[in-house]
This record gives C-alpha cells, sequence and structure tokens, in this order.
C-alpha cells in the first residue's frame, strides 16, 4: 500500500456509525463535550450540532457562529482536532496495513497531534499572558516619562536664560546710562524665579470615602499594586485619615504616625474625665461603667483614658474631683506618655510595604496585655510613603466614612473635603446594585457640601467594588435573564446597570437638592453640560491581584470572575487617577510658560522704536485715561457681581433664615423632650453639650442644615459658576478696551499686547483665589451658629443634681426655641457681611490688577522712548538673551500636545460611555429571558467604557 494511505482521509468517506469518536456524536454527546471544557455558556450555539458536523468546523468556523472569546476558542479548536487524530487512528487500525507500516503512520499522527495541541496551549499562553498584563502601568510610566523630560528642557532652557540676564545684569550695573535696561533684566530675573517655582505643583489629594467593610482597603491594595493597607482590624486609623504618598525614587517605605499635641490632648483628657463624673458631679469614677447596646459617653472615656494610663484605673478609688485626676495623669510615665513628650511623630521603615504597615499597626494599635498602654488614642494621622504604582503627586487618602455619626470624624471629612483635589466614593456592589445607592454612598450633608464646594464639576468618581462577589442563580432572577446567561455575561450586566444606576442617582441628587432650594430643577443634558457627570468604576480588586500574581492563587484559588485585567477596571481608576495628578502637572507647566512666555515677549518688544511723535501721543493726560477706561471695566464687573449676589443669594439666605427658625425649634423639641417621653439619653445630651454641641450627633450642624439647605443651590451657582465667569469677563473686557484704546490712539502694538496677554494670565490665580475663599466661608455657617450657642451648652453642662435631664433640656430649648429668631438673624447678618468682603475684596484685587498693568504698560512704553545709549543697551540685552528665549517658547509646543492628548482621551472615554450606556439601555429593557448569543456578542463587541489603553 503507498503512503498516501496513511494520510488523513476526507470527512466525507468516515462512517459515523462505523466509529465510536467525534464522528458518531449524537446532539447529547457534543452538549456533555462542551461541558466538560467549562463552555456551557455556548451550548445555544451549538444545539442542533451532532459530532460529525462539530468536527468540520474550524477556528474562522467557530468566531463566525458566535465564538467571540479568543483563549476559549482556540481552547476548543485544538481539542476538536484532538479528537479528530484519535478518530482517524482508531480507522487506520481496522486497514491491513504491514505493522511497521501502521506504526510509521501512528507515529506521524501523534506528531501532528503533539504538534497542533502545542500550538493550541501556546496560543493560550500568550493569549492568557496578555490578558493578565496591565498597560495602564506601562502607558503612566512613558507619560510620567515624556513629563520628565519635557520639565527638565523647561528647567534648562528657563536655567539657561535665567543665566544669560544674571550675566547681563552685571555688565549693565558696570555700563553708564543703562538704568532702563537693567530694570527691565531685574523684572524678568523675577518672573524667572516665580517661573521655577510655579514648576512643581501642590500635590493632589484624592480622599477615598465609604463605610466599612466598602473594600476600600482591597480597593487601595490592588491600584498601587501593594499589601499596603491592612484589609480589616485597623482599629486605630478607623477615625484618621491614612495617606499614601507616591514617591517613584524611594528603596523602602517610609512611615509616620503623627500624634495629638500635648496640650490638644490635655484638652481632650479634661473633657472625657468630664463624663466620668460620678452623681455628685464632683467625683470622678476609675470603674468600668455598666455597658448596655450603645456604648455610653462614660464606657467609652472610660476606654479612651485606660487605654493610655491602665495603671491608673487599676485603683477603683474614685479621684476627688476633675484636677486631681488631671493631675494625677498627667504624671503618669509609659511608653506611651514618654514617647508623646518626646516627640509627636512616630517614624518607621521597611523595604516590604505589608511589614511596614504591621509595625505601625502593632506599635500603635491596641497592644496584647490588659496592662500595656496604647497609642491609638492619640493618632491624628498616618502617612504612608513609598514607591507605589500611582502618579507621584496624587497622594490618596484613606478617609473615616461619611455617614459616620462621630462628629470628630464628620469634621475630619469636611477637612479633606476642602483640601481635595478630587472624591472618589467607594461601596460594594452588592449595595451598589440597590435603588438610590448615591444617595445613600453620600448622604445629604456631604452632597451638598459637594456641591457648594464645586466637586461635582470633573473631581467625583464612584466604585463599585467587589464585582467577583456573586451567586449566579440569585444574580440572573434579579437581571430577569434565562439560565443560559454564563457568569462572565451576567457580571457585565450587573455593572452596566449599576453603572447606570449611579449617574442616574448623582443626577436626581443634584436636582433634590435643587428642589430643596427652589430652584429650577436641571435637565441630565443641562447638568452634563454644567461638567456635573461623575466617573464610575465596577472593580474587582481581588481578581485583578490572582491575575496579576499578586496574591498567591494557590492559597486564595483563582480569579472567581474575570479572565482579563482590563475587565475588573482596575487599570481604567487608576487610569483616571493618574489623570489627576497629570491635570495638576501640565497646569503647573502651563503657568510656568505663561510667565516665560510674558518674560521673552517683554524682551522681544523692548527695542525702542523710531517714531518722532511717540512722546507726544504717549503723555501723562493718555496714561490716565488708559487707567479710567481700565478702571470702568472693573468697576463694571463688579456692579454684575453684586448685583447678582443681591438678587440671588442674599435673598436665598433672608429665606433660609425664616425657614431655619423654624425648623431648629421642630427638630430641637423632639431632643430636647425628657429621656422617658423620647428625648436623647440625659447623659448623650451632656456629653453633646460639654463638647460644644459636637458628638454623636451635631448640633450645630443641626442647625445649619435648613439654611444650608436653602442657600446651596444659588451658592454653586453664584460662587462657583458666576462669580468664576464674571472674573474672566472682566479680564477680557479690559484687554478688549486696552486694545480699542492702542487703536484710537495709534500707539505701539506690541507694549499693549504684552500687557492684555500678562492680564489673561492672571485669571486662574484669581478664580483659584474666590474658590478658597468661599470653601472657608461655606463652612463657617456652623461656626457661626456653634459660637452663639456657646454660653448655652456651657450653661447646660454645669447643670447638677437632681432634674438634671429636664433643666440641661431646657437651657438648650429656650435658646433654639426663645431667641432662635435673633440667633438665625446674627448668624445671617454675618454671613452677608462676609459675602459682601469677599466681593469687596475680588474688586480690590482687580483694581490693584489694574494699577500693576498700568504700571507695565508705562515701562514697556518708557522702553520704546530710549534713546542714545539706553537703546543700545537694551539692543544688547534682547540680543543676548534671543536665542535662550526662543529654546524656551518651543517647550511649549510638546506641553500643548500632552495636554491636549489628554484631554482627547478623556473626551473618548466620556463620548464611549455614553453610547455604551445608551445601546445597553435599548436593548436590556427589551430582552426576553430567553439568552440570545448574537445579544452576547453584541454586548461584548460594546464594551466602549473600558478606556482606550492608547488613547
Amino acid at each position: 500500500m503507498s503512503r498516501d494511505s496513511g494520510t488523513k482521509r476526507p470527512v466525507e468517506e468516515l462512517q459515523p456509525d462505523a466509529s465510536p469518536e467525534i464522528y458518531a456524536w449524537d446532539t447529547r454527546q457534543v452538549a456533555d463535550f462542551l461541558k466538560s471544557l467549562s463552555l456551557e455558556r455556548w451550548l445555544p450555539l451549538f444545539c442542533d450540532t451532532d459530532g460529525a458536523t462539530l468536527s468540520q468546523l474550524s477556528e474562522n468556523d467557530l468566531k463566525e457562529i458566535g465564538c467571540a472569546e479568543l483563549l476559549p476558542r482556540k481552547k476548543l479548536a485544538g481539542h476538536i482536532a484532538k479528537l479528530k487524530l484519535a478518530a482517524e487512528r482508531c480507522a487506520r487500525q481496522t486497514e491491513v496495513l504491514p505493522r511497521d507500516t501502521q506504526e510509521l503512520v501512528l507515529a506521524l499522527q501523534d506528531g501532528v497531534e503533539v504538534a497542533e495541541v502545542a500550538v493550541a496551549e501556546a496560543a493560550e499562553g500568550a493569549e492568557g499572558a496578555e490578558a493578565r498584563e496591565d498597560k495602564t502601568l506601562q502607558i503612566m510610566a512613558e507619560e510620567r516619562e515624556r513629563l520628565r523630560r519635557l520639565s527638565e528642557e523647561i528647567r534648562e532652557s528657563v536655567c539657561q536664560l535665567r543665566n544669560t540676564l544674571e550675566e547681563q545684569s552685571e555688565i549693565l550695573k558696570a555700563k553708564p546710562s543703562s538704568g532702563i535696561a537693567l530694570q527691565l533684566a531685574n523684572e524678568c530675573l523675577e518672573e524667572l524665579f516665580g517661573a521655577n517655582a510655579a514648576m512643581v505643583p501642590e500635590p493632589v489629594h484624592i480622599p477615598l470615602f465609604g463605610n466599612t467593610g466598602a473594600g476600600k482597603s482591597t480597593l487601595l491594595n490592588a491600584v498601587l499594586c501593594q499589601e499596603t493597607v491592612p484589609t480589616s482590624g485597623w482599629r486605630s486609623c478607623t477615625a484618621v485619615p491614612v495617606e499614601l504618598v507616591p514617591d517613584p525614587e524611594a528603596q523602602s517605605f517610609v512611615g509616620e504616625a503623627y500624634l495629638k499635641s500635648c496640650s490638644e490632648w490635655r484638652d481632650e483628657v479634661e473633657t472625657l474625665l468630664g463624663d466620668l463624673l460620678m452623681s455628685d458631679r464632683v467625683r470622678v469614677s476609675r470603674r468600668e461603667p455598666v455597658r448596655g447596646g450603645e456604648p455610653t459617653p462614660a464606657a467609652l472615656a472610660y476606654d479612651t483614658l485606660r487605654a493610655v494610663y491602665p495603671l491608673a484605673f487599676d485603683n477603683f478609688h474614685p479621684w476627688p474631683n476633675t484636677q486631681a485626676a488631671l493631675g494625677e495623669l498627667s504624671r503618669v510615665t509609659n511608653r506611651v506618655t514618654r514617647q508623646h513628650r518626646a516627640s509627636q511623630v512616630l517614624k518607621f521603615s521597611n523595604t516590604r510595604s505589608f511589614e511596614l504597615t504591621s509595625e505601625i499597626l502593632d506599635f500603635v494599635d491596641s497592644p496584647d496585655g490588659e496592662h500595656v498602654a496604647a497609642f491609638w488614642p492619640l493618632v491624628r494621622k498616618v502617612r504612608i510613603r513609598g514607591p507605589f504604582q500611582c502618579h507621584p503627586r496624587v497622594v490618596l487618602v484613606d478617609a473615616p466614612g461619611v455617614q459616620e455619626s462621630n462628629s470628630a470624624r464628620a469634621s475630619v471629612v469636611k477637612q479633606l473635603l476642602e483640601d481635595a483635589g478630587g472624591v472618589v466614593i467607594v461601596s460594594a456592589i452588592k449595595r451598589a446594585a440597590t435603588e438610590k445607592v448615591a444617595q445613600e454612598m453620600l448622604g445629604e450633608r456631604f452632597r451638598r457640601q459637594l456641591l457648594m464646594d464645586g466637586h461635582y464639576a470633573g473631581n467625583l468618581a464612584f466604585v463599585a467594588t467587589c464585582t467577583d462577589d456573586l451567586t449566579l442563580s440569585e444574580l440572573r432572577k434579579n437581571l430577569k435573564v434565562g439560565d443560559e446567561v454564563p457568569q462572565h455575561e451576567a457580571a457585565m450586566m450587573r455593572n452596566t446597570r449599576t453603572k447606570q444606576r449611579i449617574l442616574a442617582d448623582t443626577l436626581s441628587g443634584v436636582r433634590r437638592i435643587q428642589s430643596q432650594g427652589d430652584s429650577a430643577r436641571s435637565s441630565n443634558e443641562e447638568l452634563r453640560a454644567r461638567g456635573i457627570f461623575p466617573a464610575v468604576f465596577t472593580t474587582s480588586a481581588r481578581d485583578y491581584q490572582k491575575l496579576r500574581g499578586l496574591l498567591d492563587t494557590k492559597v486564595d484559588g483563582a480569579a472567581r470572575v474575570w479572565s482579563r485585567v482590563e475587565d475588573t477596571e482596575i487599570p481604567a481608576l487608576r487610569l483616571w487617577l493618574h489623570a489627576q495628578g497629570q491635570k495638576a502637572d501640565l497646569a503647573a507647566i502651563q503657568n510656568t510658560m505663561e510667565k516665560v512666555k510674558s518674560v521673552c515677549r517683554r524682551l522681544g518688544d523692548a527695542v525702542a522704536r523710531e517714531e518722532e511723535d511717540l512722546t507726544q501721543r504717549w503723555t501723562a493726560e493718555i496714561r490716565e485715561k488708559v487707567q479710567e477706561v481700565m478702571d470702568g471695566a472693573v468697576q463694571s464687573c463688579a456692579r454684575q457681581a453684586w448685583l447678582k449676589m443681591n438678587s440671588s443669594l442674599l435673598e436665598r439666605i433672608g429665606v433660609g433664615q425664616r425657614e431655619a427658625t423654624e425648623a431648629a425649634a421642630v427638630s430641637f423639641e423632639q431632643r430636647c423632650r425628657p429621656q422617658g417621653q423620647g428625648g436623647l439619653h440625659w447623659g448623650t445630651f451632656k456629653a453633646t453639650c460639654r463638647r460644644e454641641g459636637e458628638w454623636r450627633e451635631n448640633f450645630n450642624e443641626m442647625l445649619a442644615d435648613p439654611l444650608n439647605r436653602a442657600i446651596a443651590v444659588e451658592w454653586d451657582g453664584v460662587l462657583n459658576r458666576f462669580l468664576p465667569q464674571c472674573v474672566q469677563h472682566a479680564l477680557d473686557n479690559l484687554c478688549t478696551e486696552l486694545m480699542a484704546f492702542q487703536q484710537t490712539h495709534r500707539l505701539p502694538k506690541p507694549a499693549f499686547d504684552e500687557t492684555a496677554a500678562w492680564l489673561r494670565s492672571q485669571s486662574q490665580s484669581m478664580k483659584m483665589t474666590v474658590q478658597q475663599r468661599q470653601m472657608k466661608l461655606s463652612r463657617q455657617i456652623k461656626d457661626t451658629l456653634k459660637q452663639l450657642m456657646i454660653p448655652s451648652y456651657n450653661q447646660a453642662a454645669n447643670v447638677s443634681g437632681t432634674g438634671t435631664d429636664v433643666r440641661q433640656k431646657q437651657i438648650i430649648r429656650d435658646q433654639v426655641t426663645g431667641k432662635g429668631a435673633t440667633m438665625f438673624k446674627s448668624a445671617c447678618s454675618f454671613l452677608g457681611d462676609e459675602l459682601s468682603e469677599l466681593l469687596a475684596a475680588l474688586e480690590a484685587s482687580m483694581k490693584s490688577l489694574v494699577n500693576r498693568a498700568v504700571i507695565r504698560l508705562e515701562q514697556s512704553m518708557v522702553r520704546l522712548f530710549a534713546k542714545g545709549r539706553e537703546s543700545e543697551a537694551l539692543k544688547a540685552l534682547c540680543a543676548a538673551c534671543a536665542e535662550p528665549a526662543a529654546k524656551a517658547l518651543r517647550s511649549l509646543v510638546e506641553r500643548n500636545g500632552m495636554w491636549q492628548e489628554l484631554k482627547d482621551r478623556e473626551a473618548k472615554q466620556l463620548t464611549l460611555f455614553f453610547l455604551f450606556v445608551a445601546h445597553i439601555e435599548t436593548y436590556v429593557r427589551g430582552r426576553s429571558k430567553c439568552w440570545q448569543p448574537e445579544q452576547a456578542a453584541h454586548l461584548r463587541e460594546s464594551r466602549a467604557y473600558r478606556p482606550r489603553l492608547k488613547g
């Protein structure tokens, strides 16, 4: 028999009933085969396929019928090839062949089988490696490197220009009649020193808010690619922020635990001792209080003081009074008090991040042993610095929960918001998949503060964590889909619906704030036009860590749901955080380049003009007219700001005053009832008064809430939107008036161009000043009411003896109900005065800006008047600086390109996400319970929400 008889025969020549192998399979056996490969999700594609048909399908055929996933498709094609080879080998054994020929054929077939399976396994391994690769890390590294090179080029060019100016300055000092040129050189040097300082921006603090169990710690570990934050049990830091500071050049991790100052701790100890006062309100108890369901003020005070001074509480005899207790505790010497007196900063260092955190945890948290002093009551803030996989300007802050009842934590949250360059809200997806998740995750006060601070526009992100935590049968019921829907697709659908719900809840939350302030409710399109459209991510930190090899899969198991790193959305979140840092760096470079351009323009336009009548055209009278025109533009802007303030915000403050007076009386009526009639526990009420109204419930916040609720929308509209626009409009008008004046009087255009450009460059700094001042002012409403309430708080705290419950509450009730109208009137008058001062300060700042602009313009004109030696000195200075100035300006082109790339990438992601949501909304609403394969393919093809890594 010829050798050709041992080759593969066409499928048609093989009889299915002649072999028990793949060619003889029925549809049930095909289904069992797919299940054995964990490909149940493709069963609908092969419901009418027998073994003979299956054996004829190539990899391209599989793709065409709907097997879109590359890795499973190659796996299936490889196993089909293996079964076909086994079937053909079995068929050949029935033919009459010499023994040596049969062995030769089997050897050849085994070689083909091994080769084909090896190819399939190699493809599977390559695809798996690609799926486990996090491309964002490389992208971020490349962008940082480009930015570093750009910064170095700018610094080098600025340094070269500065050195040239310093050399020329020394030369000009030795020359007679060169005062004008020397003055120009000194002014340019001063601007260049400012440009150098502007190159390094302030860190961008991005706090992550979320309640216990939201998965913040695991999320941070995944984003930073380090086991840095303990995922449970960090009791010492639940009430303090933990800052994670990236340092790409660091070789080890450094931790710092900042403790309260000695005076702060002494004041707190005195307050805590007041909570331990016995019934005579004089002696201080050392015994452990009786504990019930909710911790009492005495129990919390006992736990806190005993943690630092354990031996002082072994003696059960009470202290005679607070001063005696305070004196004894101040003399206690143990490891905590010695360290606290010596330094308020505890420092740690380790080459491994998790070991460093364990050191901090062991040192700061409650130690083993009943009589060992602990540091946790003294901790104010923890900072960990190391080579994290994050933008070096981005400082991630693990913050306390936004809905904590503890007022100390609430004040920490407010301070973090004031300093934040962005905000991330974290919640587990099982909770995030419920209705009104955005409202639950934020809380009314927090949402209102976000709006008043301006964080809703562009700096807010929601993260729904633990997307790998699911029960497939339960999820199918919740999604109302059939049993045919595979786990991966069901999880993807849940992610999509969660994103939609969070976005919808966020926009409806803003509209709810608008309705509380009697403002018109904005549509989704109007809110998006204002930039109120937060980023939303659905992440799986655990699956990401397992796919990346950051967790031991032999111990923790393989990834549960996601097979690709990109699907966990940790890379997308990291890229969003990276973008916040890039914005800060590029904005700093822009600020620097504006200063450098200003210097270059001044040097380029400094050469004297050969115009005989120039001196006659620029006179003191003309200068006064320029001043008059520009002052008029400033006054026009100020009038518009005053009119807007009076017609909207101040009017709403008046409405808020009346509403707050009524609402406060109602809310405190309930709390000031006797304990037996539904009022607050007398101990809790007294503890709150002793802390000036701020403990579990913040009385001052409750008083301020109705007023804040009434003015929040107008506050945002006037101070976050109108006022910055007004500033920009005023500067544009100034420039327009300036250039019109130049044309009317036929004055040299370059001098006016340089002054106009300088005016425009001041826009951002003025807007930032307004933003920072209004953020501080928004927090003064509560502080003002607190100051007005302090006398009543002190009076109520000093009540003791029989009837304490009723008498202390009566004092607060009288203040809120009887004197409430006067109190709120005083608070609103103070707020109105502060707003008036803000506008007056803005007007004064703009007038000062105008004066400086006129001086710059006059100096430019003086240089143009220069004659003789003065003119020659100016020409020499400009010629010497021409080359370094041109080099400095060339760097601007690359910077603009990087900035545009970043903006284009963000715009593309947002546009693709809108398209994705619209598409999913269309087909998910109308889909039936039967899962159609073409819908699954459509869903996979529509994952436009994922960031395009090469955008």
